[in-house]
């Protein structure tokens, strides 16, 4: 299976679907190392060299002469590596000990820190929404970087199919931007033949447009372009990748297959084996790095791997919603074990009013938003029943939204200075979003604590976290928490 470069939330309008990105392709390189020729160790009487024979006839004159002479009979190689140096005399540098710098004129360089370097960095997007539409024959195939199939996460199944048929049907394409990699990327989505594929760009300022050459026409003659086209029309045919292939690659393993292998100094193999030749060359190639691996660490000591800064978001969030988990379930404990000891409180007031601030935020997308919130609480049903209406408002980076909710509340009354209350209702809720409005509907559930500094219930306030459930936008889940004043409205 492909690795996953890039995985979130799509959005397009109010619809938004979980998927990833995969490389749709990649170079293909065998790869080759840089070595050195090195005497190899005398064995003792009796030892074998697990190696055959080296040929090492020199290339006659009419021959391509390799780089560097061929290796001799009796002798080993040793992969080299690169470094950092300062002088030819000085030993080469750590990485730890490089800054990096631009030349801004001649010996002038402007120096940059690594931490600095490391600020400017972009965030890595949780969702990768659609700006506009345009016409792929309107992008230049120059402006295309790299290309991914856009592949559709679980649950996300339907809405991308949606979003591919649309795409399809109406013969457009979609721009979205997108931060990965520490970049931010403009990306342009279209309908393949089977799904969506999509093609990281290149910025305005990469493309040398200025370097293009200017045909120019005006002296080409009648005839001359009628049989050019005519040639043109002539040769034309379908496209068939398959046809092409890359002969310096077939050549070069044709190459390594016929040679004799080389003992790498160091390397040691259990018992006298004749060498052969090469015929599998994935299965040498993976040998050797196997070999690598082991030299590498057998030098150095093993390290603990440090947590990626993904990882990292991953457990911070784990521990956050584990800590809010525990609040909550403590305080339920509490209200749960103290509903025996509740005092007598005054009678229910005929309304309570609930003015303050809501936050929430978006487990699906990672969204957040805030905004004023005003709700009225009756009682149909003293200590058993308590309605709740509410609007609420909240303002996110690009969509607003209208919340109007309906909560039925089972209340239990601690003592005359702390009620809680636990309930659940439907949600009705419209979002406007890049002049685009859709409604739907919800189901909340709640936790509401009252705190009334005086017995006699005339002001306090409230703090009420809760979890929201969209039946539409993608079956979206949020949580959320409300705060604020309680006024009472009492009885006459």
């Amino acid at each position: 299976m492909a690795n996953t470069v890039w995985k979130g939330r799509l959005t397009f309008g109010l619809v938004s679907f979980p998927v990833r990105l995969v490389r749709a392709a990649r170079k293909d390189r065998i790869p080759l190392r840089y070595v050195r020729q090195v005497d190899q160790p005398e064995m003792e009487d009796g030892e074998t060299s697990t190696s055959a024979p080296l040929s090492h006839r020199w290339p006659e004159e009419n021959e391509d002469r390799p780089f560097g002479p061929q290796p001799q009979a009796g002798t080993a190689v040793e992969p080299v590596r690169l470094a950092y140096v300062a002088d030819e005399e000085e030993p080469p540098l750590p990485a730890r000990e490089l800054q990096r710098g631009y030349e801004v004129a001649p010996g002038q360089f402007a120096v940059v820190r690594a931490e600095e370097l490391r600020r400017l960095r972009q965030p890595t997007s949780q969702s990768m929404e659609i700006l506009r539409s345009v016409h792929m024959e309107e992008i230049d195939p120059v402006f295309l970087q790299t290309s991914y199939f856009v592949l559709p996460a679980s649950g996300g199944e339907h809405s991308y199919g949606l979003f591919y048929r649309a795409l399809k049907e109406s013969g457009y394409a979609a721009l979205a931007e997108l931060g990965m990699h520490g970049r931010q990327h403009v990306v342009v989505i279209r309908p393949g033949a089977k799904g969506l594929i999509a093609h990281t760009m290149y910025y305005v300022t990469e493309v040398r447009g200025a370097e293009e050459y200017a045909a120019d026409t005006k002296d080409v003659a009648a005839k001359e372009l009628d049989l050019a086209r005519k040639f043109v029309e002539a040769i034309a045919a379908p496209f068939k990748p398959e046809e092409f292939t890359d002969r310096y690659r077939e050549q070069l393993e044709a190459l390594i297959a016929a040679k004799e292998t080389v003992p790498s100094r160091g390397a040691q193999q259990p018992g006298a084996q004749a060498a052969g030749k090469v015929v599998d060359i994935m299965n040498a190639l993976r040998k050797s790095l196997e070999n690598v691996q082991a030299r590498k660490s057998e030098r150095k000591p093993a390290k603990a791997a440090m947590p990626s800064a993904k990882s990292r978001k991953r457990r911070a969030e784990r521990v956050t919603t584990r800590i809010l988990a525990a609040l909550s379930a403590e305080l339920f404990l509490y209200c749960v074990c103290a509903c025996g000891q509740a005092a007598d409180t005054e009678p229910e007031p005929a309304a309570i009013v609930e003015i303050g601030g809501a936050a929430g935020w978006s487990t699906s997308s990672g969204a957040s938003s805030f905004g004023p919130t005003v709700a009225v609480e009756v009682t149909p049903i003293e200590k058993w029943l308590e309605l709740e209406a509410g609007i609420t408002s909240l303002f996110g980076r690009r969509s607003t939204e209208w919340d109007a909710d309906l909560l039925f509340k089972k209340p239990w009354s601690l003592s005359k200075k702390v009620e809680f209350m636990l309930g659940a209702g439907p949600e009705w809720v419209h979002v406007r979003q890049n002049s685009l409005t859709a409604n739907s509907v919800a189901g909340e559930a709640v936790l509401d604590f009252m705190f009334w500094p005086s017995a006699k219930r005339r002001f306090g306030f409230y703090l009420e976290p809760g979890y929201e459930y969209n039946f539409g936008r993608g079956h979206e889940k949020s949580a959320g928490m409300s705060f604020g004043l309680l006024i009472a409205i009492q009885r006459r």
